[in-house]
């Protein structure tokens, strides 16, 4: 019986098909007879010639960048065991890693020297930080030192480990195919002794991936169809070769060993003999459990979006995750919560139910588009679709209070009102403008208690907002408001006596300290329509008249109740507008009407972004309820600290999120974050990644379909593409898998600003953190030299170095960190992990224990914005040794509120200079490049004297100096705005090299199913002449000036250097001193005698 039962489980097995895994293998190497790759964040091995493969680690953490050792015995890789992405070693044929590297700055393995004593990986540790720079670790341990190149991403040295070529840029994973900006990849090659690097083999577009074997420099470039294909260059005559043919795929991720190149071509992996320069493809048979792909119970608070309170308000209605939810509010009830959609492989979002409690409308997909659909709220019968053909993103929708109409938004901007009971639809109304932020097209939109009258607002060509009223029965709009302020959020009372709605029309300016420009906080007020002729104002007074009842006449029925309804006049509506009493104008969003006033959202302290705040069930921000009430006629607290809420359909619950956690309380809104609690957990479901993965990858598609700011998709066959890329889908290992593919399929738009992160990654690795001294470091002794204590030349607590105000000090050797010897052989960095807190550290004069002097410092956690400070500094220090004090110098690290406060620290405090140096180099973008342009339009028109001391400019903190702007490949998106309008306004002349050339602007207006992020480039830039602007191509300088890779390692800033020669030939040609006090005039008798006028 036995031997019946094992040849019976054999015969099982032997028709179990083998798992064969031939695409997403990325990341390859090649060493004699055997191959390396990742694939679901872990290393696999396998043979040359292919065949099946084994899985080498498995830590919860990834690894990538796996390389062989030159004697194929060791594997380097980068390891995220311990939390950060660091260089390990380890056996190639498995085994427990060593770690090799500290540093908190993620390394990333390039390969190794030719002896094999050492790793080359890459790091951003040093500021500019959007450069990397190249180092080397022995593999026997140590402290890692770093290669005389400036800068450099990948790389490889030569074989007589004498000279290097290598990417001085990194962007070989840019989202971005066919790039010729100016940060496009180039090659550099050249000595490592005299660094007389230069560019090897010129192109406009992509050369990366340089892999050095014998007299040859192989790499991929695109110079070829646009297509990455690998290429071999002659260092001895300079000539290219292209090795192969594609004109489909790109090439991805070579690597060389032995005389082949491995290299991804189609998702799978290919190898390139070099000897016979002929292409295998590899057929690698892979058994993974595929456990992240496994089915899995997930937290509906994980993922929330829209949120809902029935009717009766006893259930909360929840999206998560592409599924519909409701969840009991009562603990007595647990148990009962019903996943009405349960579709991996289907997103349902948006639902709103009934007023009456019966049914729920939601979006779904399921078609491939997105459509409106209807389920009963039990979810005990099947949904009903109500729209088709519906090609573009839906939003927002909201039932009719007599549940029998659902309007909602779409990508169109057209209002649209489904009739449910009779199964039709229509177009309400259709916006225009999109003005680049969260409010485009129609936004707010609300029925009137008797389902009869639509409000909603529609935005002008102004950018403000006016709102509508809509009667359902003649099919026509009319303003209500006007266009000379921003209205929004509409809301009826539910009387049908009023419209709520807010609006910004409170213009009480507020005088910045620094530069006398003004601006508008607290802006918002509450305001009412009333709505019929008849009502009288509610807040005028009305004297109180007793009235004697009268008894019924005999025989007579008693009078009929008064006819309900929302009776609205349109004659005169626009001046029945008025504010509510006992409100002060505040930062106001999300108004609703209750029973006896209304609600609203008030966020008191301003927020830098504060004029441009949505609030939605998606948006984050701490809120406070305000509740208006009638009959106090005046404003007091609600619930505080939460995201959004909302009343249920009679007005007696509130719904409320705040972070994670969500309640349901009585209405209007009292009480506190934690009432009323709802419990998501008993709600969990069970989600199938690889039916969702699908959904996932055919959504973001979508969105660039439907946002892509150019509707012929740059003349690119985006249905086809799509189907290039789709059928990898089921082959993806993990999230990153499926972002990587994503990726590939959006830069077939060749663009920049299409990015894809996020999801359901999970970072399980564990954390655990390696603090800085800050302070530059020199290894090459027997104990770790201070080069450098970082130190601004103005004290910042928070930017201050461990060893600042020590007894440390430049030139002094660290001998012990908490009595462990920092002598050489050990990793340095390795010293700090863990190190949070105080810790003791020996300095000495000299390399060695003896006579050292021991002190405690506070590690920091990171030199970024250190070193940035430092650099800065040096930088303003710098131009002013050199122009005598005559030129300011101000850096601009980005356009958002950090680029607005560095650039107001010193700008204004060097307007008394005549030359002024802007330096934009570095710049990583955002949305304040216009603010900028408009300070630098604050010119100088005339002087001010008063009665004593010397004149000024008028206006006060104008501009009266020379200026110059500084550009190089690094400066991007709206980095690269300003520059051109700085060049456009001809301000002064642009030094430099060429920007990075993305110019598209984009604002993500939906996520993925599980929470992701793709962004379409939605926002074309074109100049006033009808020419497209910096997309593609970036902002070309006036003056091209490079700083050779030689000359940064001298300490040479040859741009800088540059535009300080130019400015003081602008101030020695003009040296913008205020002009002389001209002669008083005499106004004595006869009058004006020898008054001039001009």
């Amino acid at each position: 019986m036995k031997k019946l039962i094992i040849i019976s489980i054999l015969a099982i097995l032997s028709v179990i098909p083998a798992v064969s895994q031939e695409h997403l293998l990325r990341f390859g190497d090649v060493r004699g007879d055997k191959v390396l790759f990742t694939y679901e964040g872990d290393l696999w091995t396998a043979t040359a010639s292919g065949g099946g493969a084994s899985r080498l680690t498995s830590d919860k953490g990834e690894e990538r960048f796996g390389k062989f050792s030159p004697d194929g015995k060791w594997i380097a890789f980068t390891g995220e065991y311990d939390g950060g992405m660091d260089v390990y070693l380890m056996p190639a044929w498995g085994g427990p890693p060593t770690r090799l590297t500290w540093h908190p700055a993620p390394d990333l393995v390039l390969g190794w020297t030719p002896d094999g004593k050492e790793i080359l990986f890459r790091s951003r540790r040093e500021y500019p930080m959007r450069g990397e720079q190249i180092y080397a670790i022995r593999a026997d341990g140590g402290t890692e030192r770093k290669l005389p190149v400036d800068r450099g991403g990948l790389a490889c040295i030569s074989p007589d480990g004498k000279s290097i070529a290598y990417n001085r840029i990194s962007g070989e994973n840019a989202t971005w195919k066919r790039h010729e900006g100016g940060d496009a990849q180039d090659i550099w090659w050249g000595s490592l002794e005299t660094h007389d690097y230069k560019i090897m083999a010129p192109w406009r577009g992509m050369d990366n991936y340089p892999m050095w074997h014998g007299v040859h420099i192989y790499f991929t470039s695109d110079r070829y169809d646009g297509t990455l294909n690998i290429c071999k260059f002659d260092t001895k005559t300079g000539e290219v070769k292209r090795l192969t043919n594609y004109s489909d795929y790109d090439v991805k991720y070579p690597s060389l060993g032995d005389g082949k190149i491995i290299y991804n071509y189609h998702e799978k992996l290919h190898i390139l003999e070099l000897s016979t320069e002929k292409v295998t493809p590899l057929d690698i048979r892979l058994s993974s459990d595929r456990v992240h792909t496994r089915t899995d119970y997930v937290d509906p608070g994980d993922v929330t979006r829209t949120f809902a309170v029935s009717p009766c308000g006893k259930w909360l209605l929840l999206e998560s995750r592409g599924e519909i939810l409701m969840i009991p509010a009562d603990k007595e009830d647990k148990g009962f919560a019903r996943n009405l959609t349960n579709t991996s492989g289907v997103r349902e979002k948006d639902p709103a139910i009934s007023p009456d409690g019966k049914w729920i409308a939601y979006i779904s997909d399921k078609t491939g588009e997105e459509e409106i659909y209807v389920i009963d709220s039990k979810g005990e019968k099947p949904a009903r679709q109500f729209t088709t053909n519906g090609r573009g993103f839906k939003m927002n929708l909201r039932w009719s209070p007599d549940s029998k109409c659902v309007l909602f938004h779409d990508k169109h901007m057209r209002l649209n009102l489904v009739d449910v009971a009779a199964g039709r639809g229509d177009v309400i109304d259709k916006g225009d403008y999109d003005d680049g932020w969260e409010r485009w097209g129609i936004q707010d939109y609300t029925f009137s208690p008797d389902s009869k009258w639509i409000a909603y607002t529609k935005k002008m060509a102004n950018t403000y907002e006016v709102i509508y009223l809509y009667n359902m029965a003649e099919k026509k709009s009319y303003p209500v408001t006007t266009d000379l302020y921003q209205n929004f959020s509409p809301s009826f009372d539910p009387k049908g006596k009023y419209l709520y709605f807010l609006s910004n029309r409170d213009f009480s300016p507020t005088m910045g300290v620094v530069d006398q420009e003004h601006i508008f906080l607290n802006t918002t007020r509450p305001y009412m329509i009333i709505l019929s002729a008849n009502e009288p104002d509610p807040f005028t007074p009305v004297e109180k008249v007793e009235k004697k009842a009268e008894p019924a006449a005999k025989g007579k029925d008693a009078p009929a109740p008064a006819a309900t309804g929302t009776k609205i006049d349109i004659a005169g509506i626009m001046q029945r507008t008025i504010p509510l009493e006992g409100v002060e104008a505040g930062s106001y969003f999300r108004l609703e009407a209750a029973e006896d006033g209304c609600v609203f959202l008030s966020q008191d302290k301003p927020v830098f972004e504060n004029c441009y705040t949505v609030v939605t069930d998606t948006t984050g921000g701490s809120y406070d309820l305000k509740i208006w009430s009638f009959k106090d006629k005046k404003t007091t607290d609600g619930i505080k600290g939460i995201n959004n809420y909302h009343l249920s359909a009679d007005g007696k619950k509130l719904v409320y999120k705040a972070g994670g956690k969500f309640g349901i309380i009585d209405a209007p809104g009292k009480g506190g974050v934690g009432d009323g609690s709802v419990d998501l957990a008993q709600a969990k479901f069970k989600i199938d990644f690889l039916e969702e993965f699908p959904q996932i990858f055919n959504e973001a598609w979508r969105i660039e379909r439907d946002w892509f700011y150019d509707a012929n998709m740059h003349g690119v066959d985006w249905p086809a593409v799509r189907d290039h890329y789709l059928p990898y889908v089921k082959e993806c290992g993990n999230r990153n898998d499926l972002n990587y593919l994503i990726g590939e399929m959006i830069g077939e738009l060749n663009i920049g600003h299409t990015y894809v992160w996020g999801g359901d990654i999970k970072d399980e690795a564990k954390k655990m953190p390696v603090t800085l001294l800050g302070c530059d470091l020199d290894f090459s002794g027997s104990y770790p030299k201070i080069r450098k204590i970082l130190r601004p030349s103005e004290a910042d607590p928070a930017l201050k170095s461990a060893l600042a105000l020590t007894p440390a000090k430049d030139g002094d050797y660290i001998i012990s960190v908490d009595k462990v010897d920092a002598g050489k052989g050990k990793n340095f960095y390795s010293l700090f992990e863990n190190k949070t807190n105080w810790t003791e550290i020996a300095v000495n004069d000299k390399p060695q224990a003896e006579g050292a002097k021991k002190f405690f410092v506070k590690p920091i956690r990171g030199e970024g914005g250190l070193r940035y400070r430092v650099w800065v500094d040096e930088n303003r220090e710098k131009v002013a040794r050199a122009s005598g004090g005559k030129i300011g110098y101000i850096h601009i690290p980005d356009m958002g509120e950090s680029g607005l406060t560095e650039f107001a620290r010193t700008y204004y405090s060097q307007l008394d200079k005549p030359g002024i140096i802007i330096d934009d180099r570095y710049n990583g973008g955002g949305f304040t490049g216009d603010m900028l342009i408009s300070r630098l339009g604050r010119k100088t028109w005339a002087v001010t004297q008063p009665r004593e001391g010397k004149p000024c400019t008028n206006p006060e903190m104008g501009l009266y100096s020379h200026v110059a702007l500084m550009i190089n490949e690094d400066t991007g998106s709206c980095g690269e705005f300003f520059a051109e309008a700085f060049k456009f306004r001809k301000f002064g002349k642009v030094f430099g090299m060429r920007t990075w050339g993305g110019a598209e602007g984009i604002e993500p207006h939906q996520d993925t199913i599980d929470g992701g992020t793709v962004t379409p480039p939605q926002f074309g830039l074109y100049s006033l002449d009808r020419k497209w602007l910096i997309e593609g191509r970036g902002t070309d300088p006036d003056v091209e000036v490079q700083n050779m890779p030689k000359d940064v390692l001298d300490g040479k800033d040859v741009q800088l250097d540059t535009v300080i020669k130019h400015l003081m030939d602008e101030i020695a040609r003009d040296p913008k001193e205020i002009p002389p006090t001209p002669p008083y005039p005499n106004k004595a008798r006869p009058r004006g005698s020898d008054i001039s006028f001009h």
